[in-house]
């Protein structure tokens, strides 16, 4: 099941073309992980300030008994902005999955902490 998505647009109009991709891209989330519940995508336009054309992408999905926020910005083209949010999603969406199923290996530690006394006689 496709997750709830919202597409937030800030201080200016995201073009048909990169709201096509992003609708693609949060689709494609599924892949991932398919219990998402919700996905919500702010993009944020350029501001009034001395870095007039930078772009940034903020990605907030809520995922069971989680939430994966990634936000990436400082990009002029929102292409670029939008590939490399979903990007940092994409791995992190993984990442919980792995952890979900319990493939991720825990490190067990012996109680101590550090390597103690090394001699160098």
């Amino acid at each position: 099941m496709p997750p709830i998505t919202r597409i937030v647009e800030r201080r200016f109009e995201i073009p048909d073309s990169v709201r096509r991709k992003i609708e693609q891209r949060i689709e494609k989330l599924d892949e991932f992980f398919d219990r998402i519940g919700h996905c919500v995508v702010t993009v944020v336009g350029p501001g009034a300030h001395h870095r007039k054309s930078r772009k940034s992408v903020h990605i907030a999905i809520s995922v069971p008994k989680s939430r994966i926020v990634v936000n990436h910005g400082g990009d002029i083209s929102l292409e670029i902005a939008v590939r490399e949010a979903f990007g940092k999603a994409d791995r992190q969406l993984e990442d919980y999955a792995r952890r979900l199923r319990g493939d991720v290996k825990r490190a067990v530690g012996s109680g101590r902490k550090g390597l103690g006394r090394v001699r160098t006689k």
